[in-house]
């Protein structure tokens, strides 16, 4: 017999607004984004609604409408630290 399954999700808050309450001033919050299609224009839009200091653009598109930086792929940490060096 078949049948169906479902899970019912809960709407939760993201880690930046979180993580935005409680950094110091002396600390950097980098966002994170993963976007299919329009990825800079989502990405900076991300930006500025997480205000976050910078942003790091995921995305499965193998072009771009400008010339970002480019870094290797990389844990989310790794690329946290490299994304704040470059940054500053």
């Amino acid at each position: 017999m078949k049948g169906t399954m479902s899970i019912d999700l809960e709407e939760t808050p993201g880690y930046s607004s979180c993580a935005r309450k409680l950094k110091r001033k002396d600390q950097k919050l980098v966002g994170f984004a993963l976007e299919t299609n329009d990825g800079e224009n989502y990405a900076k839009d991300k930006l500025a609604k997480k205000n976050a200091d910078v942003i790091v653009l995921n995305t499965l598109s193998s072009t771009t409408d400008s010339n970002p930086t480019r870094m290797p792929l990389k844990f989310s940490s790794k690329m946290a630290n490299s994304t704040l060096s470059a940054y500053r």
